[in-house]
């Protein structure tokens, strides 16, 4: 809240802590309120202290008496409830006192010292409750003259209720009759609707929010309210959406009908209606109602004006309409379809050019030029898709997925040879699973692949065959091309994904003398296929496996397992509850039930493999034709406690299968946990691998600059790669000056501070001129002088400063933080993300930052944390502050920058 001043936020901090304590203060809090209203009472802000505290002690009381936190010392709860007597009025002073009076007076129920059926310690309300001694008289809360002043002590009791109490509290206090004096106002009604509108609308009261924000807007005309309601929209088209969800249909409808009205009665922009009826549209498209689903997208189209970026989606919904189909993944080639032109006609107004380009309107095109056979026009609608969603980094998995199928099966069509066949081939085999298609789409295009290229390794079919080899000959010969490393198509030489010696191939090579591969006298079947039973959950009966190939149940594996609960990497910190050794010692489980899990086939020559390489084997064998059976395999690695090696090698498969896959954006935030955990172990040189090497699958995850983002990190901190990270820099300045504005000319001065501060000649030379362009652009070259922010600071009275980081590759700024601070009069703290969840990481800086001047993000931090960052420190009110790149030389300067604008 922007009238808060430091004081405030201090204070009210301090009282919501004396409510959160495991034995809250209550005295305590109102001696503070009371205290910090005497200092200034005419302040009618301050009194939102006392509200607070009313409010608390409100909803503390509340819980009391429905047994929530009643228990007596014994762990029991308490036969009686605690001591009727003491509600919760809405007048401040009398609800205070009556609490106070409550919560004073002993339990009378055994022998447990007044503290049972909820009643409160006697530290709590500060009384003695010795025999003989007298009891204080409670504390109660100022009271707070009529007008403005009693209506900021309402919005305190408000503001209160709609962070920790029930909704049914806030719809309460939503019918005070100081929220018509609110209403009037312009900050103090934003407060308050912002506080009972999601109470409101999701208790099932929407016409009862509009009506409030709608005289407040009259009375008013806030912008801020206004911006405010079209928020309040959006809610309502979600909760119609929760509504349809649960299968009220005509709640719903009704939903948006009334969230439609609100909107032309608030006179909220064009596209705030817009989506609503964009809402109603859908639900008649998904229905099949195809006239009615037309009708409400073309009213939607009327409230827009013509330089409306979102009428390019409502025209791609109205085209699929127009062709009868619920939606893109409902569109499919198909022969002799209607309205096409009309169609068509509109998807070309959809096209738009720039922000206005909607993949999902140039996708549809393409469907619908592959349908009359105009094959060349439908691949550059299909490769057109795919560049947009790879920009958009879209989340629309399956149509991105069905563009480069659909743009191979074009390329086909239309002859393809040499690198236009090697496309054709790459688009049909990586992402004819994600596409999700029928066999009758997806069979003809693989047809025409086969006879096309017999050599392509199609998905279901398996590899090709030499002329006249069994079904075991076939097996042996692709273990032994595996082993030695042949040929890989265009993804080059994989030799170095070997997890240790021996462990990719044992499980599948023979031993002893058997004539079919297996040992003398060993009836198991081959280790290929027990691994293939395990990785399934189908192990063959007991009968059928040796005494010494049974195991207990490993209770980590199971299709449950993995990435879809969080248990897939914890194995790696031996946490897995995967396989763990030997445990044949151990008996049955309760239900006597026990199951076979792989033994490693022993090999001559060559150390056991172990269960986790075993995975991997599997992991690589099916990664082509199955990749989400290879991201199990993986898991199961994760959870098999695997070796360093191991564990390296897995995640590198697992950003191939995403890969192939199509999900390119988890693909990325796989490699992020993977770069926090390697840097966490000081083992750079790993990853240093992994993006050097022309066949890694990052290669397909970031662009050129985004490589040598990497790289500069990466070489940042690494001890002896001064001369590869100038390169690195260097060439990242030269990318950015191209860019020419302000924001990338600044980021190439900082890159060029560093490369010059190692004594790169090539960064010398660019400096004067990469500077004189950022002069004239805007951008402080030089920045603030340490004196000024000092002074800045000592006027502030000193103030904290936490800065934020993405992992260990940045802790070496750590003590330059602090150092900075202590020079420049601020308190100067480092959090970095690292591989731990999101919530830790934000729990560190919520700590610090309570009071802070400001929050710092460095380069480093990943998107995800940086977003969350931003909505934390909103919530703080403390500003948020980005670096565009910091290192040794430019941390400093590039800091002081951003502090000497607070």
């Amino acid at each position: 809240m922007t009238w808060k001043t430091e004081i405030d936020r201090t204070v009210h901090e301090a009282l919501r802590r004396a409510f959160d304590d495991r034995r809250s203060d209550g005295s305590r809090a109102i001696a503070l309120a009371n205290d910090f209203v005497a200092l200034a009472p005419a302040r009618e802000q301050s009194h939102f202290a006392l509200g607070l505290v009313e409010e608390l002690t409100h909803l503390r009381t509340l819980a009391r008496d429905a047994g929530g936190r009643a228990r007596r010392r014994d762990g029991e709860r308490p036969e009686e409830p605690q001591q009727e007597g003491a509600p919760a009025p809405t007048d401040g002073a009398d609800a205070v006192a009556a609490v106070a009076a409550a919560t004073t007076e002993p339990a009378s129920n055994g022998n447990d010292g007044g503290r049972d059926g909820g009643g409160v310690d006697e530290r709590e309300t500060g009384t003695d409750t010795d025999e003989g001694a007298p009891a204080a008289a409670p504390q109660t809360l100022a009271t707070s003259p009529d007008g403005p002043c009693a209506l900021w002590r309402y919005l305190g009791r408000l503001d209160a209720a709609s962070r920790g109490g029930p909704r049914a509290r806030v719809r309460e206090l939503a019918g005070d009759a100081a929220m018509d004096l609110a209403l009037a106002r312009g900050a103090e009604a934003r407060m308050a609707l912002r506080a009972v509108s999601r109470a409101l609308l999701f208790g099932g009261e929407d016409a009862r929010v509009y009506d409030l924000v709608l005289r407040h807007l009259q009375a008013t005309g806030d912008e801020g309210s206004r911006r405010d309601a079209d928020g309040l929209v959006g809610d309502a088209a979600r909760h119609a959406d929760d509504l349809a969800r649960d299968g009220d249909e005509a709640g719903a409808g009704a939903a948006l009908a009334r969230a439609l009205k609100f909107a032309v009665d608030a006179g909220l922009e064009g596209r705030a209606a817009a989506k609503v009826q964009r809402k109603v549209g859908r639900s008649h498209q998904l229905a099949g109602r195809w006239a009615e689903a037309k009708q409400a997208y073309q009213d939607a189209l009327t409230r827009l004006s013509a330089d409306d970026r979102y009428r390019s989606v409502l025209q791609g919904d109205l085209a699929l309409a127009a062709l009868e189909v619920r939606g893109t993944l409902d569109l499919l080639p198909k022969e002799g379809r209607g309205n096409v032109e009309e169609a068509e006609a509109l998807l070309a107004q959809a096209e738009g050019g720039g922000e206005g380009e909607s993949y999902n309107a140039i996708y549809t095109l393409g469907v619908l030029a592959y349908e009359r056979g105009d094959f060349s026009r439908a691949a550059e609608r299909f490769r057109e898709a795919d560049r947009l969603m790879r920009e958009t980094r879209a989340k629309a998995r399956i149509v991105h997925a069905r563009a480069r199928f659909f743009l191979g099966a074009c390329l086909l069509k239309l002859g393809a040879a040499d690198e236009a066949l090697r496309e054709a081939e790459q688009c049909i085999t990586k992402d004819a699973s994600a596409a999700a298609l029928e066999a009758s789409v997806k069979e003809p295009v693989f047809d025409l692949l086969a006879a096309a290229l017999p050599t392509a390794r199609i998905p279901g079919r398996g590899g090709p065959r030499a002329e006249g080899e069994g079904r075991e000959g076939g097996r042996r010969e692709r273990g032994r091309r595996g082993r030695d490393r042949g040929e890989r198509g265009d993804r080059g030489d994989r030799g170095e994904r070997e997890p240790r010696e021996g462990a990719g191939d044992a499980p599948v090579a023979a031993a002893g003398e058997g004539g079919d591969g297996r040992p003398a006298g060993d009836g198991r079947p081959e280790a290929a296929e027990r691994l293939d039973r395990y990785a399934s959950g189908r192990g063959a009966g007991r009968g059928d496996r040796a005494p010494e190939a049974r195991g207990d149940r490993a209770s980590g594996g199971g299709e449950r397992g993995g990435a879809e609960r969080g248990g897939g990497e914890r194995g790696e910190r031996g946490g897995g509850r995967g396989d763990r050794g030997d445990r044949r010692g151990r008996g049955p489980r309760h239900d006597g039930s026990r199951e076979v899990h792989p033994a490693p086939v022993p090999v001559a020559g060559a150390a056991p493999a172990s269960l986790a390489g075993g995975f991997l084997a599997t992991a690589r064998r099916v990664l082509d034709a199955d990749p989400h059976g290879a991201l199990k395999a993986v898991d199961d690695t994760f959870r098999s406690r695997p070796t360093f090696e191991e564990w390296a090698t897995a995640y590198r498969i697992r950003l191939e299968a995403l890969i192939r896959l199509g999900e390119r954006g988890e693909a990325m935030r796989t490699f992020e946990r993977f770069r926090a955990k390697i840097h966490e172990r000081n083992h750079p040189e790993r990853l240093e691998e992994l993006l050097v090497d022309p066949s890694s699958p990052m290669a397909e995850v970031l662009d050129d600059a985004a490589m040598k983002a990497e790289l500069v990190d990466l070489y940042g901190a690494m001890a002896g790669r001064e001369r590869p990270f100038v390169e690195a820099a260097t060439a990242l300045a030269s990318h950015h000056a191209d860019l020419g504005t302000p924001a990338s000319l600044r980021t190439a001065i900082s890159l060029l501070r560093e490369a010059v501060a190692l004594g790169g000649e090539e960064a010398r030379g660019m400096w004067t001129d990469v500077a004189m362009r950022a002069r004239a652009a805007g951008v402080e070259v030089d920045g603030p002088s340490l004196e000024d922010v000092r002074a800045r600071f000592e006027q502030r009275g000193g103030a904290k400063v936490v800065v934020v980081g993405g992992d260990d590759a940045s802790r070496a700024h750590g003590p330059r933080v602090e150092d900075l601070g202590r020079r420049a009069g601020f308190e100067g703290s480092l959090v970095l993300g690292g591989a731990k969840p999101a919530a830790k990481t934000l729990a560190d800086v919520e700590a610090l930052a309570r009071g802070a001047a400001a929050i710092v993000l460095l380069h480093s931090t990943t998107p995800e944390l940086r977003d969350q960052v931003k909505r934390l420190a909103a919530d703080l009110s403390v500003p948020v502050r980005e670096l565009p790149y910091a290192g040794p030389a430019s941390l400093e300067p590039e800091l002081l920058a951003e502090l000497s604008n607070l």
